[in-house]
């Protein structure tokens, strides 16, 4: 999701389904991933640090590409 994102931007009002889809798997996770209210707070705060390397892993392929072409790599 995060992918499609990047490449599209995000606009909530033009894109109902990804962002349904993106609230239900956010859902998803927390109830599968949390068990307890104190273990829910551990999973919200891992969250914003993970999903933020999750999103510097799918954009540095781009970034590498766009760097590279035109030295003639």
């Amino acid at each position: 999701m995060g992918d499609v994102v990047r490449r599209n931007g995000f606009d909530p009002g033009r894109e109902p389904v990804l962002l349904t889809a993106t609230v239900l798997a956010v859902v998803l996770v927390l109830w599968l991933g949390a068990r307890s209210p104190r273990r829910l707070g551990g999973v919200v705060l891992l969250a914003v640090p993970f999903s933020t390397l999750g999103f510097a892993a799918t954009s540095a392929p781009d970034l590498l590409e766009r760097m590279l072409l035109p030295l003639g790599f």
